[in-house]
This record gives C-alpha cells, sequence and structure tokens, in this order.
C-alpha cells in the first residue's frame, strides 16, 4: 500500500507540473535563486544573520537550521561569473569587512556596493559541498571560526584549506527569487558599457524606457520588488514608477515606460536565468524585454518582444548603493517637502541647484493645494504676486530635508539666499512646509497648528494676531523660522512675560543662546535677515516675536 501511495503522490506531481527546483546551470554553477546554506560541519547548522538584523554591520554566524528568513540568502550570478550574496532578512549583501585579504577577518552583511568584497566565487568540492570565496582576497575562503558547530559561530575568512569549516551545501528555497529587494543597474550583453535608461531622467507617467551609455545616474537604477512566485516589479529609483508594458499589450514591439506602480501584469517581471550571467527578463503578458533591432547606440527603444534567445534580450545585473545616487535637482525637488535624503545623495558642486523659485499658476499642482486655504481670491494680492520656492534644509536631527514655502515675488529671491547660506551652514530649521499641511478652517487656527508643529513658513492670508488688519503673511512678506523655540510673547506690565502659545512658554522666559534653536541678535539667521532688509520681532520693545521676520 506505501509504495502504491508514493506512486500515486509522483503521478500527481507529473501530472500537475510539480518538479524539484534545478540548482544547476547548463555550465555547471549554481543557478541564481534563494538558498539555505549549510556547513559541512553539520546538516543542521546554517548560516543565518545574528538577530535577523536588517541594519549594514549585522554579523553572519554559524546557528541551528529554523527555516527563519535569517538563514535564507538570494545568490544572483553576476557578469563576471560571480555572485552577490544577499540575505532575505535584509536585501544588504555579504561582505568582507574593509575588503580586507587577512586571517580572521569578518564577514558581516553591507549596503550593496558592487565591489570585490562583495562578489563571491563558487568552487565545487565534488561532494555536494562548495567553498566559497571573495573576489577581494584571493586564496581566501569563507570559513566558520575555529571550525565549531555552536551557536553563534563567528563566519570570517581565512586562507583556503579544503576542511569542513570551509564547505557548505546550497539546498534552494526559491527558484523564482533569483535577485534580493535591492538595487540594480542592468547591462546590455550587446555592449557592456550600455543600460537599461529612463530617457531624458524623466519622472513622470509614461516616461519612455531607452538603452544609452552608463553614467550613473539615477535614470538609469532600479530596485527589485518580490512579489512571490518568481514576480517582480522594477521601480525606478529617480522617478519611483515601475517598468510597465505600454496599455497592457501582449503583442509585439509593445513600448515600454514608467508608470505609478500598480502590481498589475503589466509591472510584473521575471528573470530567466541564461546560466552565464545574464537574464532574460519576461513580462507576465508573455514576451521578452527586447532592445529594438539588436541595436546598441544610445536611445534605442526598449519594448517586448517574443523571446529568441538573443543578446537583445540578456541583460545582467550590477548591484549599486541607491543611498549613494547623487540626484540632479530636478529629482530632488520633485520630491514632496518632508522627504529626507542623504547627504551623499546631493551634487555638492552645484548645491544651489537645489534651490528653486516658481510661479504658480490657477490649477497647477501647488494652486488646488492652497485655494479656499491659505489662498483665496481678494483685492489685496493677486496669485501673480506670490512665489512657490523648493529649497533643502538640514532638521533637528542634522539630515538633510526637502522644504517648501510661498512668499511674495518682491522678496523670493532674498529667501532663496538666505536659506541657502542657512543650508551651507547647516543651519538646523525643523520643518518648511505649506502652511496648508495644518489647515483647520481659518488662517489664524492653521497659524497656531502650524507654531505648534514647530513648522517654518511665510504666506497664509488671514488677519494679523490681536487685530482687525490683515498680517504682512498675507502679502508674503513675513516668515517665521522654528516658532515653537522662537514664540510670540506678551509683555505685561508686572514684568511677566507669557508666551502666546502655553506649551512654549518656557521659551519665553529662558532665551538664552546656549539652548538649542533659540534665536538671539547674534544668530546666524537674523544676522542673513538683516542684511537682506528684513526686520525682526525680537527687537520690538514688546511684545516680541522671536520667530518673526517681515519687510
Amino acid at each position: 500500500m506505501k509504495g502504491k501511495f508514493v506512486l500515486i503522490i509522483a503521478v500527481m506531481l507529473v501530472f500537475f507540473g510539480f518538479r524539484a527546483a534545478q540548482t544547476v546551470s547548463a555550465d555547471g554553477m549554481l543557478a541564481s535563486g534563494t538558498y539555505v546554506i549549510r556547513s559541512a560541519l553539520g546538516e543542521d547548522r546554517a548560516l543565518d544573520i545574528s538577530g535577523a538584523s536588517k541594519k549594514s554591520g549585522g554579523n553572519l554566524q554559524l546557528y541551528a537550521l529554523n527555516g527563519s528568513a535569517a538563514q535564507q540568502f538570494t545568490l544572483t550570478r553576476l557578469r563576471d561569473g560571480s555572485y552577490e550574496i544577499s540575505p532575505v532578512c535584509s536585501a544588504l549583501a555579504l561582505d568582507v569587512q574593509n575588503a580586507a585579504a587577512a586571517n580572521g577577518n569578518n564577514v558581516r552583511q553591507y549596503a550593496p556596493n558592487g565591489t570585490s568584497a562583495q562578489r563571491w566565487s563558487l568552487a565545487a568540492a565534488g561532494d555536494g559541498t562548495y567553498s566559497i570565496s571573495p573576489a577581494c582576497a584571493p586564496g581566501f575562503s569563507l570559513d566558520v571560526s575555529g571550525g565549531s558547530r555552536r551557536n553563534g559561530a563567528n563566519l570570517q575568512i581565512y586562507k583556503s584549506n579544503g576542511t569542513a569549516a570551509q564547505r557548505f551545501s546550497f539546498e534552494m528555497v526559491d527558484g523564482g527569487r533569483i535577485a534580493p529587494d535591492g538595487c540594480f543597474t542592468f547591462l546590455s550583453a550587446l555592449d557592456a558599457s550600455k543600460v537599461i535608461d529612463v530617457a531624458g531622467g524623466k519622472t513622470g507617467n509614461g516616461a519612455n524606457i531607452q538603452l544609452y551609455s552608463s553614467n550613473t545616474t539615477a535614470a538609469q537604477q532600479f530596485t527589485l520588488e518580490y512579489l512571490g512566485g518568481g514576480w517582480y516589479t522594477i521601480l525606478n529609483v529617480k522617478a519611483e514608477k515601475a517598468l510597465d508594458v505600454r496599455g497592457g499589450s501582449q503583442a509585439d514591439c509593445a513600448n515600454i515606460q514608467l508608470y505609478a506602480s500598480n502590481k498589475t501584469r503589466a509591472q510584473r517581471w521575471r528573470f530567466q536565468d541564461n546560466g552565464d550571467g545574464s537574464f532574460v527578463i519576461l513580462s507576465a503578458l508573455g514576451k521578452a524585454l527586447d532592445i529594438a533591432g539588436g541595436s546598441a547606440r544610445n536611445g534605442t527603444n526598449i519594448r517586448t518582444y517574443t523571446a529568441n534567445g538573443t543578446k537583445a534580450q540578456s541583460f545582467s545585473f550590477l548591484p549599486v548603493n541607491a543611498a549613494e545616487t547623487i540626484y540632479d535637482a530636478s529629482a530632488v525637488l520633485s520630491k514632496p517637502a518632508g522627504t529626507v535624503l542623504s547627504e551623499k545623495s546631493i551634487d555638492w558642486k552645484n548645491p544651489a541647484s537645489y534651490f528653486k523659485i516658481y510661479e504658480i499658476h490657477a490649477g497647477d499642482e501647488v494652486y488646488n493645494r492652497i485655494i479656499g486655504k491659505s489662498y483665496r481670491e481678494n483685492n489685496d494680492i493677486s496669485l501673480s504676486r506670490l512665489r512657490y520656492l523648493k529649497m533643502l534644509h538640514y532638521n533637528f536631527k542634522g539630515q538633510v530635508q526637502v522644504g517648501e514655502m510661498i512668499t511674495n515675488q518682491a522678496i523670493a529671491a532674498d529667501i532663496i539666499d538666505i536659506f541657502f547660506n542657512l543650508f551651507k551652514s547647516r543651519y538646523q530649521i525643523n520643518s518648511m512646509y505649506l502652511v496648508d499641511r495644518y489647515w483647520t478652517g481659518d488662517g489664524v487656527a492653521a497659524d497656531s497648528a502650524s507654531v505648534l508643529a514647530d513648522n517654518t513658513s511665510c504666506f497664509n492670508y488671514r488677519k494679523a494676531s490681536d487685530a482687525d488688519n490683515l498680517s504682512r503673511h498675507a502679502f508674503g512678506m513675513a516668515v517665521d523660522l522654528n516658532p515653537f523655540e522662537n514664540p510670540y510673547v506678551y509683555v505685561y506690565a508686572d514684568g511677566r512675560l507669557v508666551s502666546g502659545s502655553a506649551s512654549a512658554q518656557e521659551y519665553a522666559v529662558n532665551r538664552s543662546a546656549d539652548r538649542a534653536h533659540v534665536m538671539t541678535g547674534s544668530d546666524l539667521a537674523v544676522r542673513l535677515f538683516k542684511e537682506h532688509g528684513f526686520s525682526w520681532g525680537g527687537d520690538w520693545g514688546g511684545p516680541y516675536d522671536y520667530q518673526h521676520f517681515v519687510k
């Protein structure tokens, strides 16, 4: 009976198309995919990321087999036959610390960067196991320290010696997952200097995809998001939009474009390993990504076409560190206010390019955000006299952040110059959003909410505090900077100082320059605003408005 049962199961597996994952490519190398990597020291011992860490520096160790994501590693075969090895739990890359070729040098996970410290070659030992050697250290192999089987035994590199401490077996757990959720450039088999590129670095829906010379910009960098079952979404780093088959077409020559991610079949892709370090990129609609006419010239269109095994349909992966991508001004300024950026992503040769002035027109994105809120049709200030500013600033955590502001055209250039100089000096500003973000029904209430959020702003068509006349904010001629630490302060006859915002009372009575973000007469922002002809509310005889600069 047992034999019949096994036979029935085997027949069912064949009938329904199930089979064991093929782990070896045509050339005898391991196929790209996701594996558990067991140690020859014991079948119950596997490579493991300590604590399932997602952070760079997370340590590689030996641990009892447990089936967790910390013990699954995606091997992606690269053009030179080596592999990037990425822990599923983090999507980072196994890395030889400092790329140093020395006995005992540690192996950990680190942000993918494509260097020799993160490229590994496999050599079959003839018994089903492999040695794993880093490109940065010829003659060295991945090694379990001391040949120990204990949980937590460290992984290092050591002079190759063929012992069980340096041999590992690979058990495929997901043959479809052949690349980590990381960042890559896709090189063409037609010419390794040419890559998949978003034409003109555009970011809108419908932006065309082409072949172009590699230039390391974000227009040529794509992140992979694994959807399961071998399918991925491919997202451009600059536009944050997905590779998409226009119109969901299943025909040959359907164009490839960028489009907002929607997880439809037009945006689902899988990778077929060619066994030589290259891959065919297959659409869920049934065709392969294809370089039109097999031409390697710049600007050649990329489309879908029936899979044919040619070089026009073969691409290889080049891992890159998206955190170190330098974004041009258009890419940064297209991001919403509040977006935090890595300092490495800024073009420090041209930082002024990130400070821009734009007109506002009825029906545009900014107009639609402010109409009926901070801006209403009126006889005092026309839309044509207002300008929208996009800038960078350092936040209170010391991070570079995107900011925005609306000002009168008469002071727009002054504001750009002031905030550019504050940025160069790493002056910290908590946030810089339009006051509309805090809209609660009227301009005065929105102003109070913005102050409580410690938000720096300018334009708000409203009345002045405790008055019937319009505030200078209503004309876009006044800026409130870090308002929570620099409150509006009433001065009473008995000498009491009372903040207009009760929660900021401590900043009304203690204006020490030693306190973070408190502005005094010697503060850089105060000096810059005065140099540009603004008056400061901190100079008023009482009440004081320490946040307020007006022209």
